[in-house]
């Protein structure tokens, strides 16, 4: 008599195995998900405070940044996960005023003392114009930039002071690279001839122009919720384009650029990008732009529009 298995033996061993690796998978699938995610160290509820973090510590890991990338700012609200995030953290960055009134009710609902706090202390602020309200958008100078570094620097150093030499050698090579990018924009503007621009748009970079003494005109003051500008506002951007033989109109990051198109239309000016760094686009975020790298992205078209 044959000892071989028969063809039927076969394919039911066939179908344990498959079967039995089926199992194997499954079950590894649900010990990952049953792990505890890791929580983040370090929590930023926007780009320029991951930006910062990501800097002193020297990668992302361990860093989150709140608002996803190509968002808009001004709409985002915490998720459930968020909260916790924020409050399981070591270190909580935050810019505060209007678009983050959140944040408040966050930190007043039993937030841990362990939680650090980094937020606009000692930073030079401006009102917005033509309001009480504090502009939010310091980061657009990077003076106070260097001044949010050092505050950074300063607290990742106590929330882990065995690596403070790291932290202290990554933060002063930024601090150098910031320094650098100052020096660029304070070059490039000394040899413009004109000192106004045009933005058919919001206007989150108040502090930009106050630091490097330039003027500007303005569709809507910092980022009203206004997209929709009146025939008056368009006249008046119109008319003194003509007037100063302006050659360009700006408009932020991820903007529509609806009321630009409009003007652009209508005055045979070119359409340029100011980089707010408000939020960054998924592309740039996911190819590890900094706010160095942005910022230095403004001085071409700064040129252009000042000649």
């Amino acid at each position: 008599m044959s000892n071989k298995p028969s063809e039927k033996s076969k394919l039911a061993m066939k179908l344990l195995i498959v079967i039995f690796s089926a199992a194997i998978l499954v079950g590894f699938a649900l010990w990952i998900n049953k792990k505890p995610q890791e929580r983040p160290t370090v929590v930023t509820s926007n780009f320029a405070g991951y930006d910062l973090a990501r800097a002193v510590m020297g990668s992302n890991d361990g860093v989150k940044l709140l608002a996803a990338p190509g968002s808009d700012l001004h709409h985002y609200e915490p998720s459930q996960q968020d909260i916790i995030d924020i409050k399981q953290s070591k270190l909580f960055i935050y810019a505060g005023g209007e678009s983050e009134e959140w944040v408040e009710k966050v930190l007043d609902e039993q937030a841990p003392k362990s939680l650090k706090l980094i937020d606009t202390e000692g930073l030079k602020l401006l009102k917005e114009d033509g309001e009480d309200e504090i502009d939010e958008h310091f980061w657009t100078s990077p003076s106070n930039y260097i001044l949010m570094l050092d505050a950074v620097e300063a607290q990742i150093i106590e929330m882990d002071p065995e690596n403070a030499d790291k932290y202290k050698e990554n933060a002063s090579e930024y601090r150098e690279q910031l320094q650098e990018l100052d020096e660029n924009i304070r070059a490039m503007i000394s040899m413009t001839n004109k000192k106004t621009v045009v933005f058919a748009d919001r206007f989150p970079a108040k502090y930009f122009f106050d630091e490097y003494k330039l003027d500007y005109v303005a569709a809507f003051p910092g980022c009203a919720e206004d997209t929709e500008a009146d025939a008056a506002t368009i006249s008046n951007l119109i008319n003194l384009i003509k007037l100063k033989q302006i050659n360009s109109v700006f408009t932020i990051e991820l903007s529509d650029q609806r009321l630009a198109n409009t003007i652009a239309g209508s005055t045979r000016v070119k359409i340029l990008k100011f980089q707010s760094i408000q939020n960054i686009s998924k592309s740039d975020f996911e190819g590890g732009k900094t706010y160095v790298d942005l910022m230095n992205e403004n001085i071409e078209p700064l040129r252009e529009a000042l000649d």
